[in-house]
Formats: structure tokens, sequence, C-alpha cells
């Protein structure tokens, strides 16, 4: 009997590990089945996870860095009654572009559609510009012969997260019906004026190279045929002297018409376009402006009227006579007695020359 039972329990115990390893195989096997299971989920949902993480990124990184919108027309100066286009760049986002311009006094612009219709363009308010990168312009202007012309370009995206943008530039509307300021009003000499210059006033342009090489005596002298005086406020005797030079653009002169071009040929009678203005607070003393031209040709102006605060001149000045070809630089220097900033009393540019 006693042998039996051993048997017995033999055999039990013998199931017993039978049936664990039977478990255990299944329960590794299941694990198994479950980890790869997990794979293949976590492989199906990564690349929505990694495009998520890239979108929030790029959208992260365009906030920081907004796209630049870019907008201008041809030339700075446009004449009244003419069409002009202003131009501007598209960005990659998706979005609206709307026009406006600031009032001003006398100045209104018209839109030119396909057909050659004009629409009235009302400042101060927004004009959706549609699918188009340009828009083709006509500004009248009735009262000032010169008037600046302020006007944005702004950029509204679809997605409301993205920054909207905008870009503002000027021109300059220019009514030539309009008289300029009566020629008598200005000094001839210093004599009349009582206005002696200095040594240092008459000093010539130092900072422009060679100022007299290839100077020619036969040579036509230059001149200038405009001179437009802006608004007049009143002087402070207190306050002080800062005449101001900015080019304007560079070009050809057809008769009493100024017309910008990037090249003058040799035959032409080239142009420069040049403003002179007043930002001080206090009126000026009668002043003149020396100019170095291209082919080495020099001039040296009459005395000028003096100018009020904030009162502004613009000059067209013509020449002719040019011998050399290839980058001429030019530049012009204006002097006066008791002016407080000379760094902005001069400017140097360049204009190629061809035959």
């Amino acid at each position: 009997m006693e042998n039996n039972k051993n048997i017995e329990t033999e055999v039990t115990e013998e199931q017993k590990s039978s049936v664990t390893k039977t478990l255990a195989i299944f329960g590794f096997m299941a694990v198994i089945i479950l980890m790869v299971w997990l794979a293949v989920k976590i492989v199906a949902v990564a690349p929505s996870a990694f495009t998520s993480l890239a979108s929030i990124a790029d959208s992260v990184y365009n906030t920081n860095n907004p796209e630049k919108l870019e907008v201008g027309t041809k030339n700075s100066v446009i004449n009244s009654g003419e069409v002009f286009t202003i131009n501007w760049s598209t960005l990659k986002t998706p979005g609206t572009y709307t026009f406006s311009y600031t009032c001003t006094e006398g100045v209104m612009l018209e839109l030119q559609d396909n057909s050659g219709q004009n629409i009235a363009l009302s400042c101060g308010n927004t004009f959706t510009t549609g699918d188009t990168t340009s828009l083709d312009v006509i500004a009248q202007s009735e009262k000032n012969r010169f008037t600046d012309i302020h006007y944005t370009m702004t950029f509204t995206p679809n997605d409301v997260r993205k920054p909207i943008v905008s870009k503002d530039n000027i021109f300059t509307v220019v009514n030539s019906s309009i008289p300029t300021r009566n020629d008598n009003e200005v000094a001839t000499s210093t004599e009349e004026t009582g206005g002696d210059m200095s040594e240092t006033d008459k000093e010539t342009i130092d900072s422009i190279e060679d100022i007299n090489t290839g100077f020619n005596p036969t040579t036509p002298e230059p001149t200038y045929i405009e001179e437009v005086i802006y608004s007049v406020p009143t002087s402070d005797p207190n306050g002080k002297v800062d005449l101001q030079i900015t080019y304007k653009a560079v070009g050809i002169q057809n008769g009493s018409v100024f017309i910008p071009k990037s090249n003058i040929k040799t035959d032409e009678k080239g142009a420069i376009q040049f403003e002179v203005k007043n930002i001080g607070t206090k009126t000026s003393e009668n002043w003149f402006f020396e100019a170095n031209l291209p082919s080495g040709i020099v001039y040296k102006s009459d005395n000028q009227v003096a100018l009020k605060p904030n009162e502004r001149a613009l000059f067209t000045l013509g020449f002719e006579g040019i011998t050399k070809t290839g980058t001429e630089s030019f530049g012009v220097k204006v002097n006066t007695k008791n002016d407080t900033n000379q760094n902005n009393n001069s400017f140097i540019w360049a204009v190629e020359i061809v035959k």
C-alpha cells in the first residue's frame, strides 16, 4: 500500500509540473502578442504625433519671425493726373491684402480698373485688393505743387493665430500747373542780402573724391529749373537752424520735365533732384549749395532765400557735357551760417553713364 501511495504522489506532482509549464508557455506567448500589438499601435500613432509637434514648432517660429511685406512704386515722384502702379510682394500664408492712404488736403486717389474706368478711393478707408499684386492709381492734386502722400498696405492672414503684417510708404504728387515761388524773392548776391559767407561756409565738398578732376571750362553751366517752398510756420528767435539735404532721384531733363532713369547717355541732358529742408526751429540765413556732377562738372549756386522751420525747397539740377562712361559719382552740399548740425548737409550718390 505504501508503495502505491508513493507512485500516486509522484504522478500527481509530475502532472502539476506539466500544467505549470504549459501555462507559462501560453503566458509568455500572450505577452509577446501583446507587445507586438502595442508596437503596431505606436507605429500607427507616431507620425501624427510628430506632425503635430512639427506643426506647433512651425507655428511658434512663424509667430516670432513674421514674413515681411514689401510695397512701393517705380518712381517716388508722381505727376498729378497720370497713371502709376503700386506693387507689393505676396506672403506664403493665405490671407487678405488691403490698401489705404492718409487724408491730405487737396489730393484724391482713383483706382483704374482693367476696363480703364476710374474708381474713387476714399482716404482713411481700406480697399481690399483681391488676388492682384498691383494697383493702377491716379493721384489728383489741386492745391500744392508738391504734396507727400503716405499710404499703407496691410496683410491679414486667414489664420487668426498668425500676426497681421503692414508696410508704410510714401510718394510725392507734382502739379506742374501750380507756379513756384517768385524768383524775384530769391537774393542774387551776398551784397544784396548782406549775408557774407565765412571761409568755412565757402569750402568745397571735400568729402567727394577728386571734385575738380576732368573739369572743362567750356562745358555748359548746369542750371536748376525748380524751386518749391512749402508751409511756413513761426520761427523761434531762440531756436536753432538745421538745414538737411536729401537725395530724391537721378535721370534726364527734357525741356522742363524731369524723367527719372537708372542710367544717362552721354548725349542726354542729365539731371538730379534733391530737397533742402530746415528741420530746426529757427529761420536760417541765406544759403547756397555746391554740386559735384558726373564727368567732373562742378557747380556753385547763387544765394538762396532763407528757409523757415519746416520749410523746404525741391531742386532739379540739369547738366550737360558728360564725357565719361561707367559708374560716376555725384553729390551736393549746402552751406549756411549757424547751422547746428553739419552731418546732414551733404549726400553722395552714383549713376551709370552709357553711350
